[in-house]
């Protein structure tokens, strides 16, 4: 079977390798095919395997004096597979002359870097098309997954343009509530009690059809494409004789930003900041979540536990503060 001695250039032109192979470009393999100078690499073909390996022997012989070291090559960024066999690249004419002068002596075909080249390119062949595909399959699945991220982001943008209108509507009811309550005076402060926050509103000589807190339920809800919710969750009142006190249970968007924090939060920011500037109310035995329900009317108890208490001490204030006429707060 026929058989085959290489002088493979290094393609950094420092270096260039001696060896014997029977398929020259799966040698080169071990070694590196992209480091190779293929057009200027040269393939002797021989009778067999037994005539390569003699001469082989010969070139490394005769050639011994240009032979570079393991170290030299590894150096070189080689590596330490036949790392013996390489020899400086100024030696590479005159193996190349010694060769042609001794036809004779060791009959050989001459295989050009070009044709080396071909089969270099035959061979990985079908691994770079495996790889194109591979990277088509890739960019394609890249640009698959950069369309959907786009089109969530558009989404997203769109839900939050529309939660943000929503918001609008229902947080200038709640606003503009806040503020008639500023100019009355009848803000007591913020409850909280069972994880929930109160904003607590004391009133007094109201009609008899009269509320304290007057939108109802419906006008702080808040739609949007991806759900609903309410900036109140429920109120109740309960009174004693011609005196009123209300507990308006706000959302708990007000704190954790449901149902999304970066346009809730923003949203809510005024009437956020005003509730959280008011003073903390102990309601002692009065306590306002047993009786609280989900609907758009309140709740009138006129006998409750701890309920004159609480009037006895925050009627006083509330009195105070409307005689005074204060539009703003005391707090």
């Amino acid at each position: 079977m026929k058989s085959h001695v290489y002088l493979l250039r290094h393609r950094n032109g420092l270096r260039f390798k001696i060896g014997k192979a029977n398929n020259i470009i799966r040698r080169a393999r071990n070694f590196g095919l992209q480091d190779i100078d293929w057009d200027s690499s040269i393939g002797l073909e021989v009778s067999d395997e037994r005539e390569a390996f003699r001469l082989e022997r010969i070139l490394l012989r005769a050639f011994e004096k240009c032979r570079l070291t393991a170290q030299e090559v590894v150096d070189d960024d080689g590596v330490l597979d036949g790392a013996t066999e390489w020899m400086d690249a100024g030696s590479f004419a005159r193996v190349d002359l010694f060769l042609q002068q001794g036809t004779d002596l060791f009959p050989h075909a001459r295989i050009t870097g070009a044709r080396l080249r071909e089969e270099v390119i035959a061979l990985t062949a079908s691994a770079i098309e495996k790889i194109a595909k591979r990277a088509h399959r890739k960019a394609e699945k890249l640009a698959r997954s950069e369309a959907l991220a786009a089109r969530k982001r558009a989404d997203d943008a769109a839900a939050d343009a529309a939660l943000t209108t929503a918001l609008r509507s229902a947080k200038d009811v709640l606003w503009q509530e806040l503020l008639r309550h500023l100019d009355a005076g009848t803000i007591i402060g913020m409850a909280t009690e069972s994880n929930n926050w109160y904003l607590v509103l004391m009133g007094q000589d109201l009609g008899q059809d009269e509320r304290i807190w007057r939108p109802s339920l419906r006008g702080t809800e808040f739609n949007w494409p991806r759900g609903a919710g309410n900036l109140v969750n429920s109120f109740s009142e309960y009174r004693s004789a011609d005196v009123r006190v209300c507990f308006v249970c706000l959302s708990d968007s007000f704190y954790s930003g449901r149902p999304s924090r970066e346009v809730v939060l923003p949203a809510l920011a005024e009437p956020s900041g005003l509730l959280q500037s008011l003073p903390l109310v102990d309601l002692g035995g009065l306590s306002p979540t047993s009786d609280m329900r989900q609907c758009g009317e309140p709740w009138f108890v006129d006998t409750r536990t701890g309920l004159h208490e609480f009037f006895d001490t925050h009627l006083p204030i509330l009195q105070s503060r409307q005689a005074a006429r204060l539009s703003m707060p005391l707090f």
